[in-house]
């Protein structure tokens, strides 16, 4: 049995760092108008950006006529730094082209179509894009666009020690090639590295150590039924082992996550929708240094400043890669001293794994 190891040092940490081959593109929602106007706005297309964009249009002027054609626009991102994207356009009937595949146009209604200051707003979201990665919910996937082949490049900014490289909650089945490429250039051609990943079911896990500023993941499924590739995390990082592993001894549990349905206080039906795993790891020895890298993981998950809880990657066994969680420790940290041994310490980590629930 290989030592327990833990990961939180996860240098993709902001979505420019990545590049997918291949994401599913987003949509509109509903449009909200703030106006006296009779004209109506709609919004339409396959938005690919990468975060989630509310459009604010808004037509300025009526100077030239309160119909379409003739009253100006403009038109804003929620994040617009200052003043408006584009202005002194003509409100028109056929779509007009903001910009990441989002398009609008208006409506003609009775009376004047509008008056000055008349506003619309929408957000376009992209769920199944690159964003997806920087979510903590698992049952939140990064989704090709209808290709069974993907890729995933990463720039980390500067060159970078890796030890641990995860792709989490996958799609992939056993049929897949899963390759990890590290390299001084984007030039893939013949990478500096590269490393085959054994497939496992979930998630696909690699210890390695190499020190490159970029990097990729490839990954082929041509008999994959879903017609598309997913998966909800990717790591690149550091594993964190404690010099002594915990006992050999320790509890591991399985449960059902789901829900029950019930009708006059009597349940009449439950529905299971993924399990977890509950895993108790008793340290009987630890040394202050390894101690004090467990209370920076602690109060990395208990985020206190930003009143969140961060979820971590934990491998019981290194022997076995694929065997990797995603889930949060317990909000208790226990620990005993023995000062007799130098300051050592016994530790009690409660893990929970948060489950899949869609499929």
């Amino acid at each position: 049995m290989g030592n327990a190891r833990w990961h939180f040092q996860n240098y993709i940490t902001q979505t420019t760092q990545v590049t997918p081959s291949s994401a599913k593109a987003g949509m509109t929602a509903y449009v909200v108008k703030d106006g006296e106007g009779s004209a109506r706005m709609e919004a339409y297309g396959d938005f690919v950006g990468d975060i989630d964009t509310k459009f604010t249009a808004e037509v300025y002027t009526t100077a030239a006529g309160a119909e379409i054609g003739s009253a100006l626009f403009r038109w804003k991102k929620d994040t617009t730094v200052s003043g408006w994207e584009g202005t002194g356009i003509a409100t028109q009937t056929t779509y007009y082209t903001l910009e990441n595949g989002i398009q609008i146009r208006w409506v003609a209604g009775s009376g004047d179509d509008f008056t000055a200051g008349d506003s619309w707003s929408f957000f376009a979201m992209r769920p199944r894009g690159k964003g997806a990665l920087f979510i903590d919910d698992p049952n939140t996937q990064l989704r090709s666009d209808d290709v069974l082949i993907l890729s995933i490049a990463v720039d980390l900014g500067t060159t970078q020690q890796i030890t641990s490289a995860i792709l989490g909650h996958h799609n992939f089945t056993s049929a897949a090639t899963i390759v990890l490429q590290g390299n001084g250039t984007t030039s893939w051609g013949a990478p500096s590295y590269e490393q085959t990943i054994t497939w496992t079911t979930q998630h696909a896990s690699l210890f390695l150590d190499e020190s490159y500023r970029y990097w990729r993941w490839v990954i082929q499924d041509q008999s994959n039924s879903n017609d598309y590739l997913a998966l909800s995390k990717a790591y690149l990082g550091l594993y964190f082992e404690p010099t002594y592993n915990f006992s050999s001894s320790y509890n591991r549990t399985t449960q059902a996550a789901g829900f029950e349905r019930v009708v006059g206080g009597m349940p009449v039906g439950r529905w299971v929708t993924g399990y977890n795993e509950m895993v108790s790891v008793p340290y009987e020895i630890m040394t202050t240094t390894d101690f004090n890298s467990v209370q920076s993981m602690f109060q990395f998950v208990h985020d206190r400043a930003n009143n969140k809880g961060r979820p971590v990657w934990f491998t019981p066994d290194s022997s076995e890669p694929g065997d990797v969680l995603y889930g949060l420790p317990s909000m208790t940290l226990s620990r005993q001293f023995y000062n007799s041994l130098g300051k050592q310490h016994t530790v009690a980590i409660e893990f929970a794994e948060l489950a899949r629930t869609l499929f």
